[in-house]
């Protein structure tokens, strides 16, 4: 869909230049402050903020999930280029500036991403899930909520966008932070209605599939499917048993830990 950047260049540029004035920024705030390290941090917040808008308008527009309640496609700017991106950037995520559209239906989204190393290196942690696809019982098991799963390419590496859906949605139901991001944007009818913060244990996580498949709790979109068609025959799912690690991992400096 709309709106990649213009070139792979002009990403690493804006993204080379952005964390160089981060990381500036970083070193005024230590120590006492005076008129001329003011209004230096001031132009460094109005360089970064233009770098930021200008990376989410230049993100492409891609659709993650579709509602297997009303069929709606969940469309989202979406870093598929790699992990050193914003888009991933875990304690200051630019998604916040932008909410994507949803269907009303719309709950939490979180996700796993399988690495190939060399992972990218970054200054700021990134934190993607674990490496294979998983869901939440505690959410799951909630009247009308299912999920809906899918996997794309992430630079070298692929990632596993986990949408959740209720029909109806429990309002005292509490959503899951929101795919390599530190808060959970919660919706109301599909309109944006604050952040909230809920972090997953792995213990909570279930990495077993098929049986809620054959529940009908999670519905899955194959590999490559450009028509986002919902699916959920077991024998068919190409998610089931994958290898790797089945806890949830930080990257940070290239280095990948648990």
């Amino acid at each position: 869909m709309s709106g990649a950047m213009d070139t792979p260049q002009r990403r690493t540029e804006l993204l080379v230049r952005h964390g160089a004035l981060d990381q500036e920024l970083e070193r005024l705030a230590v120590g006492p402050y005076s008129t001329e390290k003011k209004r230096r941090m001031t132009e460094i917040h109005r360089e970064t903020a233009a770098l930021r808008d200008e990376y989410l308008a230049g993100l492409p527009q891609l659709a993650l999930s579709r509602c297997p309640s009303c069929t709606d496609l969940a469309i989202d700017r979406f870093d598929d280029a790699g992990i050193d991106g914003l888009w991933w950037r875990y304690d200051r995520n630019v998604r916040r500036y932008e909410a994507p559209r949803r269907c009303r239906h719309y709950f939490c989204f979180t996700g796993a991403l399988t690495t190939v190393a060399p992972v990218e290196s970054t200054y700021y942690t990134v934190e993607p899930g674990p490496d294979v696809p998983f869901v939440v019982p505690q959410i799951l098991e909630g009247e009308g909520m299912r999920a809906v799963l899918w996997s794309l390419p992430v630079g070298r590496h692929t990632g596993y966008p986990i949408f959740y859906y209720g029909d109806p949605i429990i309002a005292e139901t509490y959503g899951l932070n929101d795919w390599g991001d530190a808060s959970w944007g919660s919706y109301t009818d599909g309109n944006p209605a604050g952040w909230a913060s809920r972090f997953l244990l792995d213990e909570e996580c279930d990495f077993d599939l098929a049986p809620w498949i054959a529940r009908g709790k999670l519905l899955y979109i194959l590999p490559g499917d450009a028509t986002m068609t919902l699916r959920s025959d077991v024998a068919g799912c190409p998610y089931l048993d994958l290898p790797g690690r089945r806890y949830s991992v930080a990257i940070r400096n290239g280095q990948v830990r648990p």
